[in-house]
């Protein structure tokens, strides 16, 4: 009996490794960065899970966090000076320490832009190989991993170079498609030299800002040779900008391809998605969780600390979110779209936004003379400019410093790095959309939330921005315009008058953006405000738009803005501290008179 006791435990045991695959291969490894506060080159251990068993588990259309969390830091650790350090630095040390011999990794970093052909659509990448134990059985694991745009101008070009040929919009972005072009002739190289069978391989593919654009491109690629198993292709992007302007770019096909972008980082919303501009991604798009679509109180005491545990430790001090999900983002997206109506008028417009900021590239990244000529930093005078900031910091309690921060944390791979790994799926994403509402002219208005406190005024045109309140964001606009920003879940309501006697048209645009700040469609409203009229409109929660298609989408929203009062005898019913509210905001004699 006790040896069949004994039997059945090994049984269960072995039952359990079976049911169970990755407990078998599971473990931790240590993989290091440098410390960007550090000046004596420190480095920091960021423990991460490794498991062989999860290539061939599930399909890679199944989103795998835990793979995620890899790539995201492979495509920090591509970052690493390899010229500098062949054979000491965080990106070959990350590969040994997952069992690739060094052997079998071959990077191209150094990088001839002067090339005839290429110029500066090149990026720095490295492939490297192993055999490992999968869910499928023994079969060879090929990583590509794609470095991000360094400090020069030359990529910074390249990402400007939406069609630097004919200046027109076509299918894909130039700069992004000539770099995936190379990494691909060196992948099918890099297999033919191993004897490497791609139809019996895993291919894992990932990058950071450019590099994840040109890694998105580089999927599409090889999904269309055809070698590969589709369901063994695996690419995980982070703050990847737009790429392609198909109408096909969320094809189940792309299914294998995430993309991870922070809703309150510029770069992924570029080029744009509104108008005449069509660029989106490639594959499933996952938006970070942000305090403008989780619960502000989650977000600050919960999501944030377990953030800077790990960002803390990266750059040494706090991270410096914006706060307001992805209002900057699409406001600048907007402004951009407004100065530049297409890509035609992008290069050669009056604004002539490419010429312009291929300039700006070359002033910021000026060219060494010399491998020894490092450009030193000019010291600070203490002139007029830092008069002003420093005046401005006292008068805004600090606000141009931390502006100056939240912009370089939006975008950070640092940031991305962190929220992977400080929070699990369900925490670390959100699709919750945004919506503006665009205020044309100069027609006064006030916001109150659903209890009737008062959020926002503009008065003659002007923003008083000391009665505006998280999370209704004022901005002004070009021509004479307003911007309300605020989470899709919020309800809200907004009054609308004008002191002129005579009823003048008043134009409202209601734009509504997913999770990630992607632009889906707007519903205009027209309304004739004059003296002794306010109109007043409600704003109701909302869009998930992420996993929604477009007609799901606009049947959710067509009722988010509804009239609801007509003219002010209406508002003699509704509440005291709603009239009260209406009768501060209400300053002209008449209209105050009339309530």
């Amino acid at each position: 009996m006790t040896f069949v006791f004994q039997m059945t435990l090994c049984a269960r045991f072995l039952l359990l490794f079976a049911i169970f695959p990755s407990l078998a291969f599971a473990e931790k490894v240590n993989f290091l960065l440098p410390q960007t506060s550090s000046e004596n080159a420190e480095t920091v251990t960021i423990p991460v899970e490794w498991n062989e068993s999860w290539f061939g588990e599930k399909p890679s259309t199944v989103y795998n966090h835990d793979l995620a969390r890899v790539a995201c830091y492979f495509s920090d650790a591509a970052y690493a000076s390899v010229l500098e350090n062949p054979h000491d630095n965080v990106l070959f040390d990350a590969y040994k320490k997952i069992g690739i011999k060094e052997s079998d990794i071959e990077a191209k970093y150094a990088i001839d832009y002067t090339d005839a052909m290429w110029g500066n659509d090149q990026c720095a990448f490295s492939i490297a190989s192993k055999k490992i134990k999968s869910s499928l059985g023994m079969q060879t694991l090929i990583f590509v991993v794609i470095r991000g745009t360094p400090l020069n101008a030359n990529e910074w070009i390249s990402n400007l170079n939406i069609n630097n040929t004919n200046k027109m919009q076509e299918a894909l972005h130039k700069g992004f498609a000539a770099a995936a072009n190379i990494i691909h002739t060196a992948l099918i190289s890099y297999m033919l030299r191993r004897s490497i069978n791609p139809t019996d391989a895993f291919l894992f593919v990932t990058g950071h800002s450019r590099g994840g654009a040109v890694s998105n491109v580089l999927s599409t690629i090889v999904l269309e040779d055809d070698f590969f198993k589709h369901e063994n292709i695996y690419t995980y992007t982070f703050a990847a900008p737009n790429v392609t302007t198909s109408e096909h770019f969320d094809d189940e096909k792309y299914g294998f391809i995430w993309n991870i972008v922070n809703a309150e980082d510029i770069v992924p919303t570029v080029p744009m998605n509104r108008e005449k501009w069509k660029f989106h991604k490639f594959g499933h798009t996952l938006a970070f969780s942000n305090q403008a679509n989780t619960d502000s109180r989650i977000y600050i005491e919960e999501i944030v600390p377990k953030i800077n545990e790990i960002y803390e430790k990266l750059s040494g001090r706090e991270y410096k979110p914006f706060t307001t999900g992805p209002f900057v983002p699409i406001v600048v997206t907007r402004l951009v779209e407004k100065l530049s109506g297409d890509v035609e008028k992008y290069y050669s417009g009056a604004v002539a936004l490419h010429e312009k900021a291929t300039n700006l590239m070359l002033k910021l990244f000026p060219e060494k003379k010399d491998e020894n000529d490092e450009e030193k930093p000019e010291e600070s005078d203490g002139g007029l400019g830092s008069w002003l900031v420093s005046y401005l910091n006292r008068r805004t309690n600090g606000l141009v410093d931390y502006v100056k921060l939240a912009l370089a944390d939006m975008h950070s791979n640092d940031v991305y790095l962190s929220y992977m790994l400080a929070l699990d799926e369900n925490a670390a994403f959100s699709d919750l959309g945004y919506s503006l509402v665009v205020v044309k002219g100069y027609e006064e208005f006030a916001v109150f939330d659903s209890e009737e406190n008062l959020m926002a005024r503009v008065i003659d045109g002007k923003i008083i921005y000391s009665d505006m309140k998280f999370p209704i964001i004022l901005c002004p606009a070009l021509g004479k315009n307003v911007i309300v920003g605020y989470p899709s879940s919020m309800d809200f309501k907004i009054y609308i008058t004008d002191e002129a006697l005579i009823s003048t048209p008043a134009n409202l645009d209601i734009e509504y953006f997913d999770a990630a700040g992607v632009y889906k469609l707007s519903e205009p409203k027209y309304i004739y405000p004059r003296m002794f009229r306010v109109y007043s409109a409600v704003g109701v929660a909302s869009m998930k738009a992420h996993g929604q298609n477009t007609t799901s989408t606009v049947t959710a929203l067509t009722n988010c803005f509804v009239k609801i009062y007509v003219r002010t005898e209406q508002l003699r019913a509704t509440s005291t501290s709603q009239v009260a509210h209406l009768s501060a905001f209400l300053t002209i004699g008449a209209s105050s008179a009339s309530i």
